[in-house]
């Protein structure tokens, strides 16, 4: 029987020494509410002395122990309320553990004498604060996400394998026009453009076979029946290595898609006449090239230009000039057939891509056709005058089978025709090989050994200032015999025969020259642009040139803007940015020039490390339009967006300048505020006086 005493005795003291290693705050009271045993944890967080607590009520232990004394009265009502209910109480109480407040969960369980009076009660308290801190960071994060959810304009989803939506953002609603909770179960193919739906199909099975996330553009049914561009990205949700359901987190992009598509429009079409631009036409061509070799078929083109449209703009004025080429288009348009391609590529020259010819008379007939049309008079607000045009025809597959050729032989009987007296048409053979050619290579490399080149500046303003923001400088040639020759007349020649280079470099050093001179007699400096061919980014000599030029004349880099088209993206992408980054790290600021009639894709405005880009002066042409003006008020956003500047060329009127002013549009240029001047002009007219505003 002692044997069996003592086991029982040692079976409680193992029982004691257990409860001393358990993290919990276990006590044990008498009826009367005075403790009898608490184990170790207890003495630690009340820095009770474990000869002190025996025989005392928790009113008792306050007198001696701070930490019971500020939440006393809670720790009493739970005892009672466990004797009175006579059943296990639960509660929450908060207890000072090292001077910092723990929010406990307390149970409290009472038991009672085979006669109902009270025995005892054991409380139990176990730290919940970081789990209840978990709980409240947890509430609080789902709080956030559901907010965000509720208010983001995203189209948010999840997808099971079976590509049914399981959630739905409440943003469908709204650019959908079905409630979230609709959704559930449905089939999200539903809402997609026909046309899209295998795409999406397909990439949505790519993300579940191959646990990868996916971007892609599609259409989508929207709440007026309309179909939205939408860009979205597919993310795999992954668990235990296995894809169970898909979030489709989407953007509505139907605004950025009819941008794009409008300046694709622009890029490829002349916005005063409506017709094809150069970029259009050298396309079709291509085409055209290919599927008549694949074909052996013919086709020709023609080269068109008026042969007194400089007097009509002088004698009448711009306006006018803009207006008959309007009516040229129409008057053309109907003298050739429905598959040909008339296409404007210059100032007043037009191209005309006949495919699948039978034979020269059906190009005679054609000719004759227009030539007749364009003798006609023309009436223009009230104006009548006559006018005629010459026409270069060249043919497949005798002129060759590349676009080049081709063109080049078009010019030269164009030439030709324009030699035979104006108002008639010549088609190219051996003898247009001109001499003109050989001339104008040997004039351009006489005129750079003689300086018959010189430079004249156009001013650039602050649209809301009106004051001088830079200048442009531009390239003229003053032949000695044949006196001005316009740009137009030999800088595409000059691309073309690897003589721009040199004209480039002889450009950029006298233009530096002149600014180090303006800034050593005192003026402030002013910012100069300097166009650069595409042909000199191919080269790839244009940063190793540019630091000879700048190192040899002194001048200040920070100073020079290179402008630049589009075009250098065609054909090395990765070099031409390289290019830009290599130029920009020397402080030159670099502008694309031409803008919306080379872009297909705003990707580029993104890609290229820049500065400005220059609205082409198509832009202006119709600023009554108020499509127009909403697409120049997007650009500029867009452009702003980027943290870029944007430059209108071609300004001529009052209205003009305020429009685009409302717009947003930083700087203007043309013959509104002034035209290309003269070095000396520019001193005189705008340098001195900017010097004396400033003194």
């Amino acid at each position: 029987m002692a044997a069996k005493d003592e086991d029982r005795v040692d079976l409680y003291n193992n029982f004691i020494s257990a409860l001393d290693i358990l993290p919990d705050l276990i006590i044990l009271k008498d009826a009367e509410r005075r403790w009898v045993k608490a184990n170790k944890r207890v003495l630690e967080v009340f820095e009770i002395h474990e000869n002190h607590y025996k025989g005392k009520r928790d009113e008792d232990l306050a007198e001696i122990y701070p930490n019971f004394a500020e939440f006393l009265p809670d720790y009493i009502a739970s005892d009672l309320r466990a004797w009175e209910t006579k059943n296990q109480v639960k509660a929450e109480e908060i207890i000072l553990v090292n001077g910092k407040e723990h929010l406990f969960e307390v149970i409290k369980t009472p038991f009672f004498h085979s006669n109902g009076e009270r025995k005892g009660i054991i409380v139990t308290c176990r730290d919940i604060t970081e789990r209840e801190k978990a709980k409240r960071t947890l509430a609080e994060s789902e709080e956030k996400y559901r907010i965000i959810l509720e208010n983001t304009i995203d189209l948010i989803a999840v997808y099971n394998d079976k590509a049914l939506i399981t959630y739905a953002s409440p943003s469908y609603e709204t650019i959908l026009g079905i409630k979230p909770e609709q959704l559930i179960g449905i089939d999200g193919t539903v809402f997609i453009h026909p046309d899209d739906v295998k795409l999406v199909v397909e990439t949505f099975r790519k993300v579940f076979s191959e646990g990868k996330s996916y971007s892609i553009v599609f259409r989508v049914r929207g709440k007026e029946n309309n179909f939205l561009w939408i860009e979205a990205k597919l993310q795999p949700v992954i668990h235990e290595e296995r894809v169970t359901s898909s979030v489709i987190i989407s953007r509505d992009i139907t605004e950025r898609k009819i941008l794009e598509e409008q300046l694709k429009h622009m890029a490829y079409h002349d916005l005063l006449t409506g017709v094809g631009n150069r970029r259009l036409f050298m396309e079709q061509l291509q085409g055209t090239i290919s599927l008549s070799e694949s074909k052996n078929e013919s086709f020709s083109i023609m080269s068109l230009d008026f042969d007194r449209f400089k007097w009509v703009n002088d004698t009448f004025g711009h306006d006018i000039g803009d207006k008959l080429l309007v009516q040229f288009v129409k008057r053309v348009s109907k003298c050739i057939r429905s598959i040909d391609t008339l296409a404007r590529i210059g100032g007043d020259e037009f191209v005309i891509l006949l495919p699948n010819i039978d034979s020269r008379e059906d190009v005679i007939g054609i000719a004759n056709r227009i030539l007749a049309s364009l003798q006609e008079p023309w009436k223009i607000n009230k104006h009548e005058f006559v006018t005629t045009s010459s026409i270069g025809i060249a043919e497949f597959p005798q002129c060759g089978d590349e676009i080049d050729s081709i063109m080049k032989c078009a010019d030269q009987a164009l030439y030709k025709a324009k030699q035979a007296g104006r108002n008639n048409y010549q088609f190219y053979n051996e003898m247009c090989l001109i001499d003109s050619e050989k001339e104008l290579v040997s004039g351009i490399k006489k005129a750079l050994e003689q300086n018959e080149f010189f430079i004249v500046y156009q001013p650039k303003y602050n649209l809301s200032t009106k004051e001088v923001n830079s200048v442009e400088a531009l390239i003229r040639w003053d032949h000695p015999e044949k006196g001005l020759i316009s740009p137009i007349d030999f800088i595409s020649f000059a691309e073309n025969h690897h003589l721009i280079i040199p004209i480039t470099k002889w450009l950029l050093e006298q233009v530096c020259i002149q600014c180090k001179e303006w800034m050593e007699l005192g003026y402030t400096p002013v910012p100069i642009s300097v166009n650069i061919s595409t042909k000199h980014f191919e080269e790839g000599t244009l940063v190793e040139d540019v630091k000879k030029i700048l190192s040899k004349t002194g001048f200040d880099p920070t100073n020079l803007i290179l402008e630049i088209t589009e075009s250098i993206m065609n054909k090395n992408e990765e070099q031409a940015i390289q290019t830009i980054h290599q130029l920009r790290e020397m402080g030159i600021k670099i502008a694309i020039d031409d803008f919306g009639t080379g872009f297909s894709s705003l990707s580029y405005l993104i890609k290229l490390p820049i500065d400005l880009i220059n609205l082409d002066k198509t832009f202006l042409d119709e600023l009554t339009d108020k499509k127009n003006i909403s697409l120049i008020n997007s650009i500029v956003s867009l452009a702003h967006n980027l943290n870029l500047l944007v430059v209108a060329e071609g300004i001529e009127t009052e209205n003009q300048h305020q429009v685009l002013d409302q717009t947003g549009c930083d700087i203007g240029q043309g013959y509104f505020f002034s035209k290309p001047l003269m070095g000396t002009q520019l001193q005189r007219a705008f340098l001195d006086t900017k010097e004396r505003n400033e003194n």
